[in-house]
């Protein structure tokens, strides 16, 4: 392999990695399994029980404006800028800078 695509095969592997990097490495994970709103923002959301958002307490961008269930095990991805469960949920919500809490 020429020295000039190792390069360019170099500074695509860094950048891909760069990019991923949030999802691999999120700068502060949050466990919340209270009915309180925690403010994010957050880029992914995974079910440690199945949960329900509660849409009116939560800004998630989701524009059908009901609860939604997610179920145990399932990560979801978006902007939430903040999320609120009902009694029972719990989940990990992560974002891309650490949040002071």
């Amino acid at each position: 392999m020429a020295k000039t695509e190792l390069t360019r095969l170099n500074t695509s592997t860094r950048l891909a990695y760069e990019a991923a990097k949030s999802a691999i490495q999120p700068g502060s994970t949050t466990l919340i399994t209270d009915v309180a709103p925690h403010t994010g923002p957050y880029f992914a959301i995974t079910a440690l029980l199945a949960s329900t958002v509660v849409h009116a307490g939560s800004t998630t961008h989701i524009i059908n404006g009901a609860n939604f269930i997610i179920p145990e095990g399932v990560t979801i991805y978006g902007n939430f800028e903040s999320i609120a469960l009902l009694a029972g949920g719990s989940v990990l919500a992560y974002s891309i800078q650490d949040l002071s809490l």
